[in-house]
């Protein structure tokens, strides 16, 4: 498994400096505008671009036919894949708390960290189910209207939670119950990635 976490690695250190960069502009962007939104999008997009750029080598280079040729189980295929996409959203979510600590360590700000977290499983989950079912170039349109939808979906929530016109719920209850759903999402999403992968002929 260590093996197979470090050649996901080395998959995207080529772009490696790009997502360094873009993480900065935002970062910045988010402390500047004092709008923790713009971070918590890129916490999105960061869990599904990463992972699926990585998978996308793999693709290419035909590594799933030798990695399961050499004797790698397909479970610890999937699962290694699943666990990169966890570490790199764990990453974001600690540069998003850390954020939350500058910006000002407000309830509603750990009440957006919470949300994004969750949508970041969310659409991790999505997108990785797809990209074991019909591969990486496949997916790539699809890929694109899933991170729309999600931020779509995100600028209403949070409207409707911190917005002017917010509604009277608890601060953390739909961030709490969209993360738990995500979690949900994310174990459901790599057991079924399993199964495709365990009736696939490679």
């Amino acid at each position: 498994m260590r093996g197979l976490l470090l050649k996901s690695w080395k998959n995207i250190l080529p772009t490696f400096a790009y997502y360094c960069f873009f993480t900065a502009v935002f970062f910045a962007v988010s402390i500047i505008a004092k709008e923790l939104i713009y971070f918590g999008f890129v916490c999105v997009m960061f869990s599904v671009a990463v992972p699926v750029a990585s998978m996308a080598r793999d693709e290419q280079d035909g590594w799933d036919k030798f990695a399961l040729a050499s004797g790698v189980t397909r479970q610890k295929f999937v699962l290694s894949g699943y666990l990169f996409a966890l570490f790199v959203m764990l990453f974001s979510w600690l540069l998003f708390i850390v954020l939350c600590a500058v910006t000002g360590a407000t309830a509603e700000n750990f009440a957006l960290f919470l949300f994004f977290a969750g949508a970041s499983l969310f659409a991790a989950s999505v997108v990785l189910v797809l990209v074991h079912k019909f591969g990486v170039e496949k997916t790539r349109v699809l890929q694109i209207v899933i991170f729309v939808a999600v931020m779509l979906v995100g600028v209403g929530i949070t409207s409707v939670l911190f917005g002017e016109d917010r509604v009277s719920l608890p601060l953390f209850a739909m961030p709490a119950v969209v993360f738990a759903v995500g979690w949900a999402a994310f174990a459901v999403s790599c057991f079924v990635s399993g199964r495709i992968c365990a009736k696939k002929d490679y």
